[in-house]
């Protein structure tokens, strides 16, 4: 069986400390990561392949005893991966609102537009009420804004 290749992200520290957001009073295995530390971290795994297993080693210029360092940023990645998970949910929720929202829209003017007694025909190359027609356009589009403030109202 073929193991993935491992690729390291290497951080390089003067003490434990850095890693971690010093303003964070959470008990040191639940403590948020530094920003910049995080960033540091996420834009090297954005750039590694995917299918590559990812290993941080961290490098620290005093030695320091095991203090559950693995345990901490395992929990920090896997609350933000949940996190992110849950705003992705709520966005394609938002984006299946709007999509139902815009397409009752769009069946509500097809409708009303084929009951007019003049519809418009796809294909007429001359219509006495073009012009007409083109201001109905720019009002539609108008009641299309109404339809989106509507839904970020929910």
């Amino acid at each position: 069986m073929n193991t993935p290749p491992i690729t390291a992200i290497r951080l390089s520290l003067r003490e434990l400390a850095q890693l971690f957001n010093s303003l964070d009073p959470s008990p040191f295995v639940e403590r948020d990561l530094d920003a910049d530390a995080e960033e540091y971290i996420t834009s090297w795994a954005r750039e590694v392949p995917p299918g590559r297993e990812l290993e941080l080693a961290i490098t620290l210029a005093e030695p320091a005893a095991d203090t559950g360092v693995e345990k901490a940023v395992r929990r920090y990645f896997s609350t933000r991966a949940a996190i992110k998970r849950l705003e992705f949910g709520q966005l394609m929720r938002r984006g299946r609102l709007s999509l139902g929202v815009g397409l009752l829209f769009l069946v509500l003017c097809l409708l009303l537009g084929s009951s007019s007694p003049n519809p418009v025909r796809l294909g007429e190359r001359h219509h006495p009420r073009r012009t007409h027609h083109r201001r109905l356009g720019g009002d539609v589009a108008a009641l299309g804004d109404l339809s989106l403030r509507l839904v970020a109202a929910f």
